[in-house]
Order: C-alpha cells, then structure tokens, then sequence
C-alpha cells in the first residue's frame, strides 16, 4: 500500500502474477462498492430501474428489466429477485439508460484502477446489491452471557456484514467494539474450520457465539510451551 496525496491509500501493484487475482479482486470490489455507496446515499439501491439487470436470488443468473411492473415489484419486495452492481471488466457492461450513466460517472473517478483492469482484460460481471438473510434465529445459550445468532446466506456473502448491520456492539469500557467472528463464526456442515473464513461458499447455515466460549484461553504455562516449541523443525505456529 502506498500512500495518496489526499492522505489515503491506493494499491502497490509490484508483485508476481500469482497475487493479481487478488489484487483485481479487490479493484474491482472497490468500483462496486462505490457504486452502491451512490445507490444507497440516492435511496435506489432496493429498486429496480429500466435498462438494469435483475439477479436471482440464491443464483448467478441475471435478467435485463425491461418493464418495472407490478410482478417485478412483488418479486423485489419477496427477495425473489435483487438490483446488481457492476464487476468491472472488458466489454459492454449489459446495462443501459439511468443505471449505465451511474455506474460510468461513478468509474471514471478511478482512471488508474480502470486502466489496470482493463490490461486485464476480465470479463464483465453483475453482483446484487443486497443479500437475503434467511432463517434468522438468535437463542441465548447458558451461561446467559452466551448468545447463538444462527442464519443462512447466499453463496459469496459475507457474515460480518450481516453483523455490522445487526449488531450494536459496546466494550467493557463503553465505546464501539469491533466486531470479529474469527474463532466464533462456523459454518453448519462446512469442510473448513471456523477460523479459515467468515465467506459464504455454499448456501450453509452461519452460526455466531458471544461470550467466553467464542474464544480459546490458553495459561501462562502453556504460553511458555508453545513459544520454547515454536523454534524446532516443522512447527508452524499461527
């Protein structure tokens, strides 16, 4: 990372090809994620417009809207279908009218990550613009310091955000906690363990703890042990 004049931060490009995918990833998250930010700041991210293209929910597939009717709405408003955002990428964009002059102003406001992307030459794309939380279900486990927030998403989605939305989180000292799923997040019947990604890879069902069960404790003694065996071959420590 390497810093702006306007005191932010923009991408070091330096690095072999294995890293690009991530780094594409994350310019192309960046386009999206300013075209939402519009979207939302105009109150139009949960509408459909003419000329965009409508996802089905749970799905990859896209639709053009060429009618807004009462059926679309329905649709809209039972989370069947979802507006999209762009993936940027080579190529025409699948959009057209208000929505296709949006998302062209909003791009060109990064020129440099546009033209890294466009070296690229990735296929253009659509992402929804909201996700669907189903089987929402919060229980309080025992100790009562133990909560269980349970709920399914989509394929790709992200759990934190889910909480950021949800939750209201305060620390011991009275101002804004983090919020952080790392060792309390898991996912029902995935191959991964829970530390490995708060990602959605499959429609599973994410299961979130409070409290002390969330995270391990290790004693003193057994802090000492694993640093004096950090040192010897084939030990790995993360």
């Amino acid at each position: 990372m390497q810093p702006r004049e306007d005191g932010g931060r923009e991408v070091n490009f330096k690095g072999g090809r294995g890293g690009q995918g991530l780094v594409w990833s994350a310019m192309r998250g960046l386009l999206f994620n300013a075209v939402l930010a519009e979207r939302v700041r105009r109150g139009s991210w949960v509408e459909l417009k003419l000329g965009e293209r409508a996802n089905l929910d749970g799905r990859n597939s896209t639709f053009l809207v060429d009618i807004v009717d009462e059926t679309i709405r329905a649709r809209l408003t039972m989370l069947d279908i979802h507006p999209t955002g762009p993936l940027f990428g080579v190529g025409k964009s699948g959009v057209g009218g208000e929505v296709a002059t949006l998302e062209a102003e909003i791009v060109a406001r990064f020129p440099k990550y546009v033209a890294r992307l466009s070296e690229a030459r990735l296929e253009p794309g659509r992402r929804p613009l909201r996700v669907a939380v189903r089987d929402l279900s919060l229980e309080w486990l025992e100790p009562a310091r133990t909560a269980r927030l349970s709920f399914r998403l989509r394929p790709g989605s992200f759990a934190t955000a889910v909480l950021h939305e949800l939750l209201d989180v305060e620390s011991a000292a009275g101002g804004a906690a983090p919020i952080s799923t790392g060792q309390c997040c898991r996912k029902v019947g995935a191959r991964r363990k829970p530390s490995d990604t708060t990602m959605s890879s499959n429609a599973e069902r994410v299961e979130i703890y409070s409290g002390i069960q969330g995270r391990r404790r290790y004693s003193v003694d057994e802090k000492l042990r694993i640093v004096q065996e950090a040192p010897q071959p084939g030990i790995t420590i993360s």
